[in-house]
Formats: C-alpha cells, sequence, structure tokens
C-alpha cells in the first residue's frame, strides 16, 4: 500500500487534523515541504521509468536532484521564500511546474 501524498491545501488540513487526532505534533511548512520533495519524486522516478535520481529538499527554498554517484545534477529554486510559500499560493501551478522540471531532468 503506498503512502498518501496531500497534492493541495484542503488534503494537508485533513492530514494535519489527523495527526492532531492521533496526538502528533508537526509542523505544518515542514509537512509541505516533505509532500513537495515526495511528489517531485514521483514525477521523476515517472519521468525516468524507474528510481535512479533522487530528490531531496535541502533548504526549505531548494531542491536538488542527485544522481546515482550522489552528484547534483539538477537544482531547482522556490519562486517564493519556500516551496511550502509556494504549495500554499498555488499548488497546482507548482505541482505541474515541477513535473516539467521532472521531465527535464529525465531529458538530460
Amino acid at each position: 500500500m503506498s503512502e498518501f501524498v496531500p497534492e493541495n491545501m484542503r488534503e494537508v488540513r485533513h492530514a494535519m487534523v489527523d495527526f492532531e487526532d492521533e496526538g502528533k505534533h508537526v509542523d505544518q511548512d515542514e509537512f509541505i515541504g516533505k509532500n513537495v520533495e515526495s511528489l517531485f519524486q514521483i514525477y521523476l522516478d515517472e519521468a525516468e521509468e524507474g528510481h535512479y535520481d533522487t530528490a531531496r529538499l535541502t533548504k526549505p527554498n531548494l531542491l536538488q536532484v542527485f544522481d546515482l554517484t550522489n552528484q547534483v545534477i539538477h537544482e531547482e529554486v522556490a519562486n517564493g521564500d519556500s516551496f511550502a510559500d509556494d504549495f500554499k499560493t498555488d499548488s497546482e501551478k507548482l505541482l505541474m511546474h515541477l513535473s516539467d522540471v521532472a521531465y527535464d531532468v529525465a531529458a538530460q
């Protein structure tokens, strides 16, 4: 069974309520950042038809893609102060952009 990854703020809010119900304190921006990283990895794996490169959110505003030798092959910077802010502003626009970026990385 795959893990659910929220793709919009409504889904994030539901997940935050679930965490609260379970007695867990989760920082919303960190949660969103981890989701952005996970979604980008999903897009990258799809574009590359397998898991060859790894996406990491190394700073709140920086996604890096590492190849099999752990070398950075791409860096993507958030439009705003962080990817969490970009997600909150317009998650659909951000995710469409990251999907396009994943295919560009795969084509390198």
